[in-house]
């Protein structure tokens, strides 16, 4: 008996959200159909022709524009290192080799499952290209990871051991970590997908029945051994050798702060016994001027604060008319030498120059405070003074460290550690949700099956990885970020140059 139409509508719209492998059968009272591959072109293709334009128009930009970014990113990084000779270092020799294996992710593995996406999965070029199209994904992704497990290696040892790194790091070195991120790959990609070694046997009899049809089915020893082998140990190698680097880097911050507090104690002791030096030898100086002429301070008269209150608020002070010049003086550490300069009496000097109001402390050393007005004129000059032997001034010697010196660390921590959080972030975000997946939809089988929508997007979170490879990795280091900046200027000239856009 025929299928309905509206049964056979049903089962298209179930099988293409749950992503389930086959179809169920018809009416109770007919004969059970048999069992049909979810991949069928036919099923497929109408589906296609049923799709949401709009839906289509959203993930035809969102891939393009991840494709996009990803091959521009990554070729800007490869000819800013080919343009600037201060760029040829063996270790951004793994930022080129890196940067070339996410330009080809973008170029063989983006655009084919973006070509499957937009048909509604029909395969439209054969089952040789569909067993390369798996090969480049598994390859070129799984070269992408372990660059990034070799540059983690290469910071540890250039930040953690730098005395080793020299003899460690070196170019043959280098050479044989680019040759094994390169060569390993081969193994978990052409070798077994080409020769058949990575699926079963219900999927080899699937594809020859349904050539339009390109679907990567794995077993279960290809998928440990290939997710192993891509993600696992390469992440657990990450993760032990940038925990380490943060580790060092916070070792480091603290014994640059230790030894800057050491350097502040020095300085401040120092500068503290010139002063003293100083101050003793002005002392002396005055001292021995008093001793000689003894006799030269003209008579005073004391009068009280009122009175001299009341005098200096009936002088009209105005911005134009006070000039008044403060100098601060550090008090001796002996307070019997210095006197107290609460207990003061307001004295009142007559001499040459006309009248000089003072305001002087008295004390065991006779020092005190003074204010003077120079009588002649109608501006005022107050400057606040000792008296031998207590004069000094407080000069003020710059330290080593100062208060910033800590606040500087902990930026410099908090950056170190928001650069490496970014890294691991970005690389486990990207990869961790695809790989539990692929893990468990091999171990589980049908029971841990997700929807189509949801697989596709952990393909292309995981893609998305090579886009932000050049970003974190070049970008953020202020050398690149310079020789982008000349590179873009360099090609937009050469653009303005020459109409048919030839680099040189």
């Amino acid at each position: 008996m025929p299928v309905p139409p509206p049964l056979l509508c049903l089962s298209l719209l179930v099988s293409s959200c749950l992503a389930l492998s086959h179809t169920e059968g018809a009416l109770a009272p007919a004969p059970p159909r048999p069992k049909e591959p979810r991949e069928d072109p036919e099923a497929e293709g109408e589906e296609w022709a049923g799709a949401a334009v709009g839906v289509v128009v959203v993930k035809a930009t969102v891939m393009a524009a991840i494709i996009l970014v990803s091959v521009l990113g990554n070729v800007l990084v490869i000819v800013s290192v080919a343009l600037h000779r201060r760029l040829h270092s063996p270790a951004n020799y793994l930022l080129v080799s890196l940067a070339t294996a996410d330009m080809l992710v973008a170029l063989c593995a983006m655009t084919f499952n973006a070509s499957v996406e937009l048909t509604g999965g029909r395969w439209l070029f054969g089952r040789l290209m569909c067993d390369l199209w798996n090969s480049f994904d598994v390859y070129f992704s799984t070269v992408s990871i372990l660059h990034l497990c070799c540059i983690s290696v290469d910071r540890y040892y250039a930040i953690v051991r730098p005395l080793e790194y020299p003899l460690t790091i070196t170019r043959r070195v280098l050479g044989l970590m680019l040759t094994h991120c390169w060569l390993a790959p081969v193994l978990i990609s052409f070798l077994p997908i080409l020769l058949g070694w990575y699926t079963t046997a219900d999927h080899l009899r699937s594809r020859d029945a349904h050539p339009h049809v390109c679907a990567f089915v794995v077993n279960v020893v290809f998928a440990l051994v290939s997710s192993a082998v891509s993600f696992w140990v390469p992440c657990t190698v990450m993760v032990v050798m940038y925990f380490r680097i943060f580790q060092e880097a916070r070792k480091q911050e603290r014994a640059l702060l230790n030894r800057a507090c050491s350097a502040n104690s020095a300085a401040y002791s120092a500068s503290f016994r010139q002063q003293q030096q100083q101050q003793q030898q002005q002392q002396q100086q005055q001292q021995q001027q008093e001793q000689q002429q003894p006799q030269q301070d003209p008579p005073t008269e004391v009068v009280s604060r009122q009175q001299l209150l009341v005098a200096l608020q009936g002088t009209p002070f105005t911005p134009a008319t006070c000039h008044q010049e403060i100098v601060m003086n550090s008090l001796t550490p002996d307070a019997a030498n210095c006197g107290d300069a609460r207990g003061g009496s307001v004295t009142k000097g007559n001499g040459a120059g006309g009248t000089t109001p003072g305001i002087t402390g008295g004390g065991v050393g006779g020092g005190g405070w003074r204010l003077k007005r120079h009588g002649s004129t109608a501006s005022w000059h107050g400057s606040v003074r000792r008296h031998p032997p207590c004069e000094r001034r407080l000069h003020s010697t710059p330290l080593v460290g100062t208060r910033s010196s800590p606040m500087a660390a902990g930026r410099r921590e908090h950056k170190a550690a928001r650069t490496l959080g970014l890294i691991m972030g970005a690389f486990v975000l990207c990869w961790l949700p695809f790989f539990t997946w692929y893990v468990s939809i091999n171990v589980c089988g049908p029971s841990c099956r997700c929807p189509h929508a949801v697989v596709t997007a952990l393909f292309w979170i995981g893609y998305f990885n090579s886009t932000l490879n050049p970003f974190i990795y070049a970008y953020f280091r202020a050398d690149f970020r310079e020789a982008f900046h000349r590179t873009l200027k360099r090609l937009s000239c050469c653009r303005a140059r020459q109409p048919s856009g030839v680099f040189v």
